[in-house]
């Protein structure tokens, strides 16, 4: 889904802006948060300690059995909508991201290669940059004022 609503989102050149990749996987975040909502239901009654008087659970089928049983078919979607409302925008966030660091470090095919390497050279080259500034302008500063230690 995401694939598609991310193909509805582009441009005239065939661009996606990072917000819309961020709502295109919000969007496709939406049935992939609330299809998982039975089994989600099924673990967290296996996971939470019953109380006296509440139904206790052996295993995946037996916990599945009984809650249809006792509660019905509604009972698997309950908190389905608070799921959605938590794990879609997260989709989101994830899936720009992704796109994102895929920009940064993958073969871009119209021609351009941007490499890890030439990534790390630029936060290097700048580290270096802002440590000599720290050294060269703070360090005399601190001398001044009675500091002979810089960290």
């Amino acid at each position: 889904m995401y694939a598609h609503t991310k193909v509805q989102f582009q441009d005239e050149n065939g661009y996606n802006h990072p917000l819309t990749l961020l709502a295109a996987g919000a969007i496709a975040g939406v049935p992939a948060a609330s299809l998982v909502t039975p089994a989600d239901v099924i673990k967290t009654r296996l996971q939470v300690v019953a109380r006296a008087g509440q139904t206790t659970y052996t295993g995946v089928a037996d916990a599945a059995k009984k809650i249809w049983q006792e509660e019905g078919a509604k009972a698997f979607w309950k908190g389905a909508g608070a799921r959605v409302l938590r794990s879609s925008p997260q989709f989101g966030v994830t899936l720009v991201t992704y796109e994102i660091m895929q920009r940064l470090f993958v073969i871009d095919f119209g021609g351009t290669l941007v490499t890890l390497f030439i990534i790390m050279e630029n936060i290097f080259t700048w580290n270096v940059f802002v440590a000599m500034e720290i050294i060269i302008f703070l360090y005399p500063y601190y001398v001044l004022h009675g500091n002979k230690k810089l960290f």
